[in-house]
């Protein structure tokens, strides 16, 4: 084995698997075309991940972590608006610095690859921190803070986000994304002039 071979480590593997899904879209994505890529022999790749929806479940994944560290830098005080205007706008901020992931994350374009009950375990981990700001935001504004409320709360937020993000990367509404996101979550926390219904 040469010196690459022993150099190529699963991030190596994941990066180089990313970059060929952000260039080439899910039908280029193969493990002949990563070890290609890498330099090294597809036994290589293999030993490394346990075929290709391995490799998918862990880009799948790297998805989520990212959107969590996204997250987690966002700043407080935590109960404001700002502040879940904050984590809304990270979300935004995350598809776009990782379109080829997140495309993996909320869609199905590799029919190889099913989520897991681990792969579902990750991605609920990335979406707490938006039930905690939405709890805090409950909390702030005088409503209820149990965790059905929060959750209800929290996948509004979420939804709301979310469209704007994919009519964004669908090409169908220009420039307007920020704007959008701000006014629709603007609207869905201003809705709840009595918030303790959410129960």
């Amino acid at each position: 084995m040469d010196d690459v071979q022993r150099r190529c480590s699963r991030e190596d593997v994941l990066k180089v698997a990313e970059d060929l899904l952000t260039r080439t879209g899910p039908q280029g994505l193969s493990v002949r075309h990563i070890a290609e890529a890498l330099g090294v022999s597809r036994q290589i790749v293999y030993s490394r991940f346990a075929g290709k929806p391995d490799l998918v479940r862990a880009l799948h994944n790297e998805g989520f972590h990212r959107l969590t560290e996204a997250f987690a830098a966002v700043p407080g005080p935590a109960g404001s608006t700002a502040h879940v205007l904050a984590m809304a706008r990270a979300y935004r901020a995350s598809a776009l610095a990782s379109p080829a992931l997140y495309g993996l994350m909320f869609g199905r374009p590799i029919a190889e690859f099913q989520p897991d009950d681990e792969a579902r375990a990750v991605a609920a981990t990335s979406f707490q921190p938006v039930v905690d700001a939405s709890r805090a935001w409950l909390q702030a504004h005088g409503g209820a803070s149990s965790e059905s409320a929060a959750l209800e709360l929290a996948l509004r937020v979420w939804a709301a986000t979310h469209g704007v993000v994919a009519l964004e990367a669908a090409g169908l509404i220009g420039d307007r994304a920020p704007a959008m996101i701000d006014d629709v979550i603007s609207a869905t926390l201003g809705a709840l002039e009595h918030p303790a219904h959410l129960t």
